[in-house]
């Protein structure tokens, strides 16, 4: 019986992580050919970029063929909230989607940058507050932000 128990708290423990869990999605957006070992050499050596990188950022309610929808800025409490970006000028490159609630940081996902224009998402289900996520690029420049309250 003793060991139905630790089974039954164990899944109850990786059901309270699962819910509380912040998810990373990225996806290309016109890409051009090239196979892994193209990317890997340009993990290596980097270019120097003569665009500035910047983003795009939306907090919507979900995303579908790569666009968020029911863009805004207020949700209730227990919604998924699905945080859009539209990276450009960071290929080959990684970005972080910085999640802080009520003005304290509660998720920091790393995310893959794959080509000069990319889409990228995480998800987190929310509690009441004031939220704010920024995306931030691997030298610490604020790419853009989104802020949203759940009431």
């Amino acid at each position: 019986m003793a060991r139905y128990r630790n089974l039954l708290s164990a899944a109850s423990a990786l059901a309270l992580t699962a819910a509380f869990a912040t998810t990373a999605v990225a996806e290309d957006q016109d890409t051009e050919g090239g196979d892994d070992g193209d990317r890997a050499e340009a993990e290596e050596e980097r270019p120097d970029r003569t665009v500035e990188a910047s983003a795009e950022v939306q907090a919507a309610a979900g995303v579908e063929e790569r666009e968020p929808v029911d863009v805004s800025d207020t949700f209730d409490d227990g919604d998924r909230v699905f945080i859009w970006s539209r990276i450009m000028g960071a290929a080959d490159s990684e970005v972080r989607h910085v999640w802080e609630r009520n003005g304290a940081e509660i998720a920091d996902i790393s995310l893959e940058i794959g080509s000069e224009s990319w889409r990228t998402w995480t998800r987190s289900q929310v509690a009441s507050g004031d939220y704010a996520v920024r995306v931030v690029a691997e030298d610490g420049e604020e790419l853009g932000s989104v802020s949203f309250t759940v009431d």
